[in-house]
């Protein structure tokens, strides 16, 4: 999971779907007669039947796979066919059994991530969102008794104020630092003081075989493409410098495009990066390699650093956002 705020972006508005005054009546019948029921997954999906096609397509499912770069937005993994997940459950919670589900957000945009199938149900999150703060039971209201449609947002209170421990991706920072660290072995930890990192990895199950071999194979396509070098260099066909451009050309600007939004498990690869003495120098062969490389690294990450903040201000003078 890492951060993600292009549902703000001119090119993803919200599904048409969504914001027509058809869903509108229609989400005004639930939330006045509390029917669950009437909850249409194909409204939430956005199906409908293309004309051209005669295929049924899902412009909501498309949308959030244009936003999320086809990814799951919690594991990062790739997906053809995410579910469209209800960050709120809609219908029902697992903790209490007495909150009727957070039925009035159920065509919120805010509301709405693509998961695939093992993050979104099988042992993974389901109906589960537990809080810190104080549950939010029933749509808001106005002094005049009205719903409050502009509190449905995820990010405004009081929804906001529940202090929810999953994270949301359009809303919280998980790729800042402060919410995960991952061990060679491809597994997640939790390190906030509030646990939102702890439970995110519980709720969505993201320590589960698969995902923990697949980050593993990114750890160590960095770790073998290292090793391929340090062979030349310890064979005397490469110097101590022309090993460093060999490492910083190939190795070192491949670990930079794999941070990249569009890169399956991109959090993990910015972690590598951010601490690469932790994750990938111990298990290099010996200490001599272990040196060089780290070395090797240290002065490609200060010239990658500068030149990163040469183009930020670069782009703050000229009035850009990219």
């Amino acid at each position: 999971m890492r951060s993600n705020s292009r549902k703000k972006l001119p090119e993803f508005p919200i599904p048409e779907i969504l914001a027509s005054q058809e869903t509108t009546s229609a989400l005004g019948d639930i939330v006045e007669h509390v029917d669950k029921n009437a909850i249409n997954p194909n409204i939430y999906k956005g199906q409908f039947k293309d004309p051209a096609t005669k295929e049924d397509r899902f412009l909501v499912r498309e949308r959030l796979k244009g936003i999320y770069y086809n990814k799951c937005a919690y594991c990062e993994d790739i997906q053809n066919k995410p579910e469209v997940e209800h960050y709120r459950p809609k219908k029902k919670l697992s903790e209490d059994r007495n909150h009727p589900g957070y039925y009035w957000l159920c065509y919120e945009w805010t509301n709405l991530l693509p998961a695939c199938h093992y993050c979104n149900t099988d042992k993974g999150k389901r109906n589960q969102f537990s809080i810190r703060g104080i549950r939010v039971s029933a749509p808001p209201r106005l002094p005049d008794g009205s719903w409050n449609q502009s509190a449905n947002d995820a990010s405004v209170s009081p929804l906001i104020d529940e202090e929810p421990y999953l994270l949301h991706p359009e809303i919280d920072q998980p790729d800042d630092g402060s919410y995960f660290k991952f061990h060679n072995t491809g597994e997640m930890e939790g390190i906030d003081p509030k646990e939102r990192g702890e439970k995110t990895i519980e709720i969505c199950d993201l320590n589960r075989e698969d995902l923990l071999e697949k980050r593993r194979e990114k750890i160590v396509l960095v770790i073998e493409l290292i090793r391929g070098f340090l062979v030349l260099w310890s064979e005397g066909l490469l110097t101590v410098d022309g090993l460093a451009r060999a490492l910083d050309s190939i190795v070192f600007t491949k670990m930079v495009k794999l941070q990249g939004p569009d890169q399956p498990f991109s959090l993990l690869s910015i972690y590598i990066f951010e601490h690469f003495n932790e994750i990938i120098v111990p298990e290099l062969p010996t200490p001599a390699q272990r040196t060089v490389v780290s070395a090797a690294f240290a002065d490609f990450r200060v010239r990658f650093k500068r030149q990163q903040r040469y183009y930020r201000n670069l782009n703050l003078m000229l009035g850009s956002d990219d």
